[in-house]
């Protein structure tokens, strides 16, 4: 089983968030440098998918938007 763990992705909920809890949520996306796109975990998420992938097992995907 693989996991993927998106760090803050660009969306509206991630707008409503940041509006919500401000400062702090800011501060979290500028270690990262930028929120990621859907687009991105998506590419993660179809590559995973995918029958390339046959030795990855109890991996967790970071996808961190760098």
């Amino acid at each position: 089983m693989n996991n993927v763990s998106p760090a803050a992705v660009s969306t509206r909920i991630l707008t409503d968030f940041t509006t919500a809890f401000g400062e702090k949520v800011a501060q979290h996306i500028a270690l990262v440098g930028r929120p990621g796109l859907p687009e991105e975990i998506a590419k993660v998420i179809v590559f995973l998918a995918s029958k390339n992938v046959t030795g990855s097992k109890a991996r967790i995907w970071s996808s961190t938007g760098v």
